[in-house]
């Protein structure tokens, strides 16, 4: 499916179930982590018509922020183009009444973004890891102690995901420069939006997006091995390390009008607008 408006993006999406079935939309995480036909599964095929798409820049849609160049894929992707999206697919499949609208974590963070925005479409909102992407949730899970790492790495200076992640925790700070590690989020940004100009450049990228995707996913899950880094593929850790801080670096693009701001509270500022939404 073509973006709307004068853009490059072109959107992936799938279903599944049955076209006489309440319609629901996956909104998958990361950001840039992709959909997974699995997450239909939990929806009866024969109730509901379960529909996924990939979200600018990543997995199936084009263009790919895996690409040396990132730029045309972080080109026109904020949290508004993302919910235009949605409602372009939602013409697209002739979707004209409610729906159920599923996310979780990153994803949850856009569903309620997309309700508050077109609360008359949506039939309810099912939320798992619920994400408000204030300056304080993203410090929580990316700031942590980082600054004081270096003088002591146990030391428990400010609430933090790290506190529960220890052993992963130690090996995203490490990747990091000490003297940059007063803004974790922001030199993240910096690395990940370079353009490689030689191998040695390009080994950095990797390395940066592969420390960022590793300390995501081991933070996500509860039973994941902390030793486990480093495993995911080159394109799958530039895809979603790059889009993820693009989004994290501008607030989730949940300022006013849509724009950049690290300190909103965008979501909780308009959570009435809800009010008529079993979740």
């Amino acid at each position: 499916m073509a973006a709307p408006g004068f853009s490059e993006h072109r959107i992936y999406w799938e279903e599944y179930g049955s076209l006489a079935g309440e319609p629901v939309i996956v909104l998958h995480g990361g950001p840039g982590a992709g959909s997974h036909g699995s997450s239909a599964r939990f929806f009866n095929p024969q109730r509901y018509r379960v529909v996924l798409f990939d979200q600018r820049g990543c997995g199936k849609s084009t263009p790919c922020a895996s690409d040396d160049d990132a730029t045309p894929a972080l080109t026109d992707n904020t949290t508004q183009h993302l919910i235009d999206d949605v409602s372009a697919l939602r013409h697209e499949l002739n979707i004209n009444g409610k729906m159920h609208v599923f996310g979780g974590s990153w994803g949850s963070t856009l569903a309620l973004a997309y309700a508050i925005a077109h609360p008359a479409t949506v039939q309810t909102l099912i939320l798992r890891g619920v994400f408000l992407c204030r300056r304080a949730d993203v410090d929580y899970f990316f700031q942590g102690n980082a600054a004081q790492f270096g003088a002591d790495p146990l030391a428990m200076s400010a609430p933090g995901a790290y506190l529960d992640f220890p052993t992963a925790w130690g090996h995203f700070v490490d990747v990091i420069p000490p003297e940059d590690r007063g803004d974790v989020v922001k030199v993240l940004a910096k690395a990940l939006s370079s353009l490689p100009r030689t191998d040695a450049e390009r080994e950095r990228l990797v390395k940066a997006a592969s420390a960022c995707l590793a300390w995501e996913g081991s933070a996500s899950r509860l039973n994941r091995d902390e030793n486990s880094h480093g495993q995911a593929n080159q394109k799958c850790a530039l895809t979603t390390a790059r889009i993820l801080v693009h989004y994290m670096i501008n607030g989730g693009f949940l300022g006013a009008g849509g724009e950049a701001n690290r300190d909103n509270n965008y979501i909780l500022d308009h959570v009435a607008r809800l009010r008529d939404i079993p979740v």
